[in-house]
C-alpha cells in the first residue's frame, strides 16, 4: 500500500468497517460500546450520519445539517443502511479533484472550510477508531492494514492529550483485545506513546 493516497487509505478503513458491521445481528444493537453511553445502535447511527455528511461535503453541500443525519426508516435495517451510506461516501470521495475541494464541515466549524485532504484525514481517523468500537461491542475481530493504522495515528497526533501507553507497535493487539476505551481514545493514546518514544 506504499504510495497510496489518503482516499485509498480511507476506502480501506471504510471497507473494513463495512465488513465488521455486516456481522452485526439485531440482538447486538442494544449492546454497550466503548463510546460513552452509546449503544451499538447509537454508534451505527452516528457512523451512518457521518458518511452522509462527509459525502455531501465532498459534493459541495456540507452546510445543510439535515445531510448529517440518518435517513427516515433507518432503524428498519441499520446494517444495510450503514453499508449503503458507506458505499455512497466512497463514491463521493472517488472524484479526481476531491482532495483539492473546500469541505464545509459544520460539526467541526461553521466559520471556515477545510481542504479536502484534511477532511479526508478526519474521516479516516474516525473510521479506524469506530470500526474498532463496533468490533469490541459485538465481540468481533477487527484487523486493519498497518499502513492505514500508521497514517491514522500520524494524523491524530495534533489532537492527543492522554497519557502514553506502552508502544505503538502493540496497536494491532489493542484493536483486538483492549476494553473500556473509545477507539478515538486509543488512537490518541498510541500517538502519545509514539511521541514519548521519539523524545528519548
Amino acid at each position: 500500500m506504499a504510495g497510496a493516497d489518503i482516499r485509498e487509505l480511507d476506502r480501506v478503513a471504510v471497507r473494513a468497517s463495512i465488513d465488521v458491521v455486516s456481522q452485526v445481528v439485531p440482538a447486538d444493537l442494544a449492546r454497550p460500546t466503548p463510546c460513552q453511553a452509546w449503544t451499538l445502535r447509537d454508534l451505527l447511527a452516528h457512523m451512518t450520519a457521518q458518511h452522509h455528511g462527509f459525502a455531501a461535503a465532498a459534493r459541495g453541500d456540507g452546510t445543510d445539517l439535515a445531510g448529517w443525519a440518518v435517513d427516515d426508516g433507518w432503524e428498519a435495517d441499520p446494517v444495510r443502511a450503514y453499508a449503503a451510506a458507506a458505499d455512497d461516501l466512497i463514491l463521493a470521495f472517488a472524484s479526481d479533484d476531491v482532495l483539492d475541494r473546500a469541505f464545509e464541515l459544520p460539526e467541526f466549524s461553521t466559520s471556515i472550510t477545510f481542504p479536502g485532504v484534511k477532511a479526508t484525514g478526519f474521516h479516516l481517523i474516525d473510521y479506524v477508531a469506530h470500526g474498532w468500537d463496533v468490533a469490541r461491542s459485538a465481540g468481533l475481530p477487527f484487523a486493519l492494514d498497518e499502513a492505514v493504522l500508521a497514517v491514522a495515528l500520524e494524523l491524530a497526533r495534533p489532537f492527543t492529550s492522554t497519557r502514553s501507553v506502552r508502544t505503538l507497535l502493540r496497536l494491532r493487539t489493542w484493536l483486538r483485545s483492549r476494553r473500556g476505551s473509545c477507539g478515538i481514545t486509543l488512537l490518541r493514546c498510541c500517538v502519545r506513546s509514539r511521541r514519548a518514544r521519539a523524545s528519548r
